[in-house]
Formats: C-alpha cells, structure tokens, sequence
C-alpha cells in the first residue's frame, strides 16, 4: 500500500491499473484461462469501446475476420505451452477504419509456479505495414527494371555488331577495289547513319523516365501540332492527308506526347500501302481517362505481332522499308510513364490502329 492523492493508501492493483493508463502502448491483461480481463484506457480509445465491451472475448468484434481464424489458431497454441507470442491483425479502429496491430504477449506466473495469464502490449503499426509493402513493390519494380535494362542492352549490343562488321567488311573492299569505291563509300556511310540513329534512339529510350518534364493539363492538340509540323516534310513527300477531331486535355509532359505522335504517324508514312495516305487521329472518353488513337490504311501487322512490336529492335510491319526498331518501345515507355497503356489493333493489308490511353486532367487511372 502506498499514499493516495489526498493521503489516502492506494493498493498495488489500483497503481497498476495507472500505470496501464499512462503507457504509450496498448495495454492488456488476460485471468489464468486466458481470457482477456483488463484493458488501458489507450485500448479503449483506439478501439472506441469501454473496458467492459472488450474483456472476454468481446474484443475478437473488433479483429477483421480475414485475421480471426489466425490469431484464434496463434493464441490456443501459445496458452497451451504458456509461451511468449506475437502477431498482427487488423482491428477496427474508433474512425470505424481498420489498423494493423500487433499483439505481444508475455506469460505471467506466480509465486508457486503456477501460470496467472498474460501481460501483453499492442501498438498501431499500419505506417510501418504500409512502408514496408512499398519497399517490397518499388524493390521489385527495381528488379523488373533491371531485368528490362540487361535484356535491352543485350539486345542493342547485338543489333550494332550488324552494321559494324558490314562497314568494315565494306571498308576491306574499298582498299583492295578503287573502281567499286564511290558504291563501297554511299554504303559505308549509310551504315555509319543506322549506328548513329540506333544509338540516338537508345538515348531517348534511357531518358524518357529520367528527363520528363512534370505532367500537368496539355490539350493534346498542341503536341499532335509540333508533330505534324516536324513531319511536315515527309508528308508532302508521300502526299498523306492527315486529319484528326478534336482533342481532349490530359495531365501530360506534351514535348514526350509530341513523340509518341510523331513515332505513331511517321510509322504510318513509311508503312504505308500502293493507294493514297490516309491518316486520322481521334479520341473518345473511357475508364475516367482518354484512349486516344492514330488509324492508318497502310501495311498492317499480324495479330502475332501486336505484343512484340513494342518490344526492342522489332519492326511494326512484314514488308515495306526496315524500321529502326525503338520508336514504338519509346512510345510504350513514354505512355507508361503517363500512367497509361498503348495497344494496336491491325489487319495485314487493311491497316493499322494504334490506341494509348491516357488518365484525363485531375484524375488517376
């Protein structure tokens, strides 16, 4: 027994009850069978309730019934072996949310050895859950990242010895041959220019993730402009008529957007068929975002095409001039830093329909 508040005796319970109310964690106690008998006033708070509702078993209301079956099969066993034990579960919390918490028991015994129940603690730990289920994800994006960085290099490094050995396979003739030198040197030199735009192209594609300017809300006609207007040449060429509706405004980095457009209709132009250049870019709400689209007559691409066609150094069509193989890996890597997806539906022959969709202006995917 010690003083009072006002130099009365305050008996051991009644000082370990304070004690339970002024911790920082969530106190409990259960009685010899293991049934809960006391709880801090920090437990009521969290949980909404009064010490009465909760003693027993009353507290399991609150445990989320994808967690019961666990803690029940976790408890029975430690109380059995009256061991130590821990574990997390989620419990409904005062704001009606549920928290992630986590239980520590510790085994009580009296004087003679006889078991007396448990003194346990509990803390709120949903931030700690939380980080940690990030760290995992961003863990294994980093992961995936790198297992898309090697296969990219290797696939890269594999497409410049190509070039390289036929230029110096041409450069051997040009010293051994002086009469075929002029057709030797156009051939060398338009070797030297696919090396120059493969490794120009590798530097887009590493820097669409780490050169990006921040998204904000762009009507997407200014960026199909810039396109076209880059284009401009190429279409006169060809004689293309390209037409388009109007154009939503999404959250975007329009610099990135103008070269998914130019990738998307400079495809069209150089894939195209015998008959006249037709191109239309259009786009229509869907799933709280945009799916925008740029159609073609040209050549088209096979149905067992449209996965790998987005994938390093493949070519968007069976015929026709050779492709450089990055323009639409950089348009995939573009569009899925916009928080968004691109696909083509085709038909060899009928053309081409290349789809992105965006999220709209404000909004998430």
């Amino acid at each position: 027994m010690g003083p009072g508040p006002r130099g009365g005796l305050v008996s051991s319970s009644e000082r370990g009850q304070r004690t339970l109310n002024i911790a920082p964690a969530m106190i409990w106690k259960t009685d010899p069978d293991g049934a809960f008998s006391h709880f801090s006033r920090r437990w009521c708070l969290f949980t909404g309730r009064s010490e009465e509702k909760e003693r027993g078993s009353g507290w399991l209301d609150g445990v989320h019934s994808a967690d019961l079956a666990h803690w029940r099969h976790l408890y029975a066993s430690a109380l059995r072996a009256r061991s130590e034990f821990r574990i997390d579960v989620r419990m409904r919390s005062a704001a009606r949310s549920f928290r992630w918490v986590r239980h520590h028991g510790i085994p009580c015994f009296a004087e003679g050895g006889g078991f007396s129940g448990y003194v346990g603690s509990s803390f709120d730990i949903t931030d700690l859950k939380l980080s940690h289920t990030q760290a995992l994800t961003e863990r294994d994006q980093l992961s995936a990242a790198n297992r898309e960085l090697e296969n990219f290099v290797h696939t890269a490094c594999h497409d410049l010895h190509e070039p390289l050995r036929t230029l110096r396979s041409q450069l051997a003739a040009l010293a051994d041959d002086a009469q075929e030198a002029p057709g030797l040197l156009v051939a060398a030199g338009e070797n030297v220019r696919r090396m120059q735009t493969l490794l120009k192209d590798l530097l887009e594609c590493a820097r669409v993730a780490t050169r990006g300017e921040p998204l904000e809300p762009t009507d997407l006609t200014t960026p199909l402009d810039w396109a076209l207007a880059n284009l401009s040449q190429l279409i006169s060429e060809t004689g293309a008529e390209v037409t388009r509706d109007p154009l939503p405004v999404v959250n975007a980095d329009a610099i990135q957007i103008a070269q998914v457009f130019q990738n998307l209709i400079g495809n069209a132009l150089k894939f195209r068929g015998d008959g006249a250049v037709l191109v239309h870019v259009g786009a229509h709400p869907r799933n709280g975002g945009w799916r925008v689209w740029v159609r073609d007559n040209g050549l088209g691409v096979a149905p067992e095409h449209y996965q790998k066609i987005f994938e390093p150094f493949e070519r968007a069509a069976a015929a026709g001039p050779a492709g450089r193989g990055l323009g639409l890996t950089i348009c995939k890597k573009i569009i899925q830093r916009h928080a968004g997806r691109i696909w083509v539906e085709s038909e060899p022959g009928k053309g081409s329909t290349f789809f992105f969709w965006l999220p709209s202006s404000g909004s998430g995917h």
